[in-house]
C-alpha cells in the first residue's frame, strides 16, 4: 500500500511537467518520502530561538558568555558561534569562535568549550585579530547563519520564489540542523508550513534553492497533508 501511495505521488509530481523522465520521477518519489519523515512531530527537537542567547561554557561549566548566533555548513553541520563573551572581564560583545578549534560540545545547559575562563581572556586578542578573516570566511561564502535564515526566499531551478524559511530545527542537544520549516506561496497552500530536511537546500551567496522535484514534493505534501 506504501509503495503504491508513493508511486502515486510520483506520477501526480512527473505530470506537472511533461519533460520529466523516469530517473526524475524517482527522485520526487524520494523527495516526497524524505518530506513526510520531515514532518513526523518528535519532542525532543530545538529551534532556533532555544539556541539564540543559550549559554556558553568553560571547561568547568562555568558560564562565561551567551550564543549570539550559530554558523552551520550546507549540511547543517555547526562550523563556528558568534559569542558574547559578556562573563569574562574583558567583555565581548561579539566574536567568531571556530567549532572545532574551540573544541565546543553542545550539552542540556549550553554549549561547553574546552577552555577555562583564563585561557579564553588569554586567547581574545589572538581571537580578535582573527575576526575579519572569520567573518570573511563566513560572509563570503555558502555557509549560513541561523538567525538570517529566518524570512530567507526559497526558489525552485528556474528562479520561481516557492516559499520562505520560517524556522530552522536542530537535534536534541543543538548539535546539527535536521530540517527547515517553509511557508509555501503557492495561491492554493498559501503560508502553509512544511518542513524539508536541511540537506535539501542548496545555497550560494545570492539565494537557497531545492530541486523541482523537492520543490513539487513539498506542493504535494502541503495539498495533501500525508
Amino acid at each position: 500500500m506504501r509503495k503504491f501511495l508513493l508511486l502515486s505521488v510520483g506520477l501526480l509530481i512527473a505530470s506537472l511537467s511533461p519533460a520529466y523522465s523516469e530517473l526524475d520521477e524517482l527522485a520526487a518519489v524520494k523527495a516526497y518520502e524524505e518530506i513526510q519523515e520531515a514532518n513526523m512531530p518528535d519532542a525532543g527537537e530545538k529551534v532556533a530561538n532555544d539556541l539564540l542567547r543559550d549559554r556558553v561554557l568553560d571547561k568547568k561549566n562555568r558560564v562565561i558568555g551567551e550564543v549570539n548566533d550559530v554558523i552551520l555548513d550546507k549540511n547543517g553541520a555547526i562550523v563556528m558561534l558568534d559569542v558574547d563573551f559578556n562573563r569574562l572581564h574583558n567583555q565581548t560583545n561579539s566574536v567568531l569562535i571556530d567549532y572545532n578549534d574551540m573544541g565546543v560540545v553542545p550539552s542540556t545547559n549550553g554549549y561547553k568549550l574546552n577552555y577555562s575562563d583564563g585561557e579564553i581572556e588569554r586567547l581574545m586578542p589572538s581571537m580578535l585579530d582573527n575576526l575579519d578573516t572569520a567573518g570573511g570566511k563566513y560572509y563570503n561564502s555558502n555557509k549560513l547563519s541561523i538567525s538570517r535564515l529566518k524570512g530567507q526566499k526559497i526558489y525552485n531551478s528556474q528562479g520561481d520564489i516557492i516559499g520562505e524559511v520560517t524556522d530552522v530545527v536542530f537535534d536534541t542537544l543543538g548539535s546539527y540542523a535536521k530540517k527547515l520549516y517553509i511557508a509555501l506561496s503557492d495561491k492554493t497552500v498559501s503560508g502553509k508550513k512544511v518542513a524539508v530536511p536541511f540537506r535539501s537546500i542548496n545555497s550560494d551567496v545570492q539565494k537557497l534553492m531545492v530541486s523541482d522535484g523537492a520543490a513539487q514534493a513539498m506542493l504535494k505534501y502541503a495539498q495533501t497533508g500525508k
